[in-house]
């Protein structure tokens, strides 16, 4: 499971990843390349994160 958010949105993000997976998530902070191209999941704002499980 990968969830894209923004910096606003990025607890919403780390707690639903908790809830569903019961795992520890893994927060990377978004290529540069793909930051343009890649909106929040929670928003429409460009995405700075990615929170997932592996």
């Amino acid at each position: 499971m990968k969830i894209y958010s923004c910096q606003m949105h990025i607890d919403q993000a780390l707690d639903e990843l908790i809830e569903k997976e019961e795992v520890y998530p893994i927060m990377k902070a978004v290529p540069e390349f793909e930051k343009l191209s890649t909106k929040c999941t929670y928003c429409k704002e460009s995405a700075l994160y990615v929170v997932a499980n592996k």
